[in-house]
């Protein structure tokens, strides 16, 4: 059974979804575990939530969807793949993360 490669292999969009994800709950735990001087606690916090918003976000833009090509369905084999389908929530998700990402930087950038 051959399957085209574009329909098998893992879009990089979502590689960078679960990395960011992953970078976004790391700096949230990092945040509380060292002791930071109030305008770098908040930059980073803001910047973790808007990570974390970002991979929620891609996420649900990249749903597991059940692959149905003729060998599939000569061999009843199951194959799913993750194209991107997008959604309200998703991309609501998207534009709040990177509203967020320039508020964080406008906070280290320009602290009170």
């Amino acid at each position: 059974m051959t399957t085209p490669e574009s329909q098998t292999r893992i879009q990089p969009l979502l590689i960078a979804a679960y990395g960011v994800f992953a970078s976004g709950i790391i700096l949230f735990i990092v945040l509380f575990v060292f002791s930071l001087p109030g305008y770098l606690f908040k930059t980073i916090l803001i910047l973790s939530i808007s990570f974390a918003a970002f991979g929620t976000g891609e996420l649900l833009n990249h749903p597991k969807q059940k692959l149905i090509t003729r060998e599939t369905v000569q061999t009843n084999q199951t194959t799913y793949h993750h194209n991107r389908n997008p959604c309200i929530l998703g991309n609501l998700f998207d534009i709040i993360a990177l509203l967020l990402l320039f508020i964080a930087l406008s906070a280290f950038f320009f602290p009170h």
